[in-house]
């Protein structure tokens, strides 16, 4: 489960909050599963992230806040360095 959810996206791992499974895997149907559920083949899968209240409650969302932000202000920063590299190159 842990793999398919980071296989999806990098922070649904973290922000998962439960998993619904229908199919091979499941002793009932829904059975509600956790990051350590193995899947099986045609199992289908529904899941729940944690709301927005549960995230910032939890240990580590402050950092987590703080590397977003510095990601996306490095990237406005290669962005805006890309287009000044590209404007010396064009008037030379």
């Amino acid at each position: 489960m842990e793999n398919l959810c980071a296989s999806i996206h990098k922070t649904l791992v973290d922000e998962f909050n439960f998993g619904m499974i229908w199919g091979r895997s499941a002793k009932h149907n829904p059975q509600r599963v956790g990051l350590a559920h193995q899947l099986q083949d045609e199992d289908v899968l529904e899941v729940v992230k944690l709301t927005q209240s549960q995230q910032r409650s939890s240990a580590n969302y402050a950092a987590r806040c703080q590397a977003s932000y510095d990601l996306y202000k490095a990237g406005k920063k290669k962005k805006r360095l890309m287009g000044a590299a590209n404007l010396k190159g064009g008037k030379g």
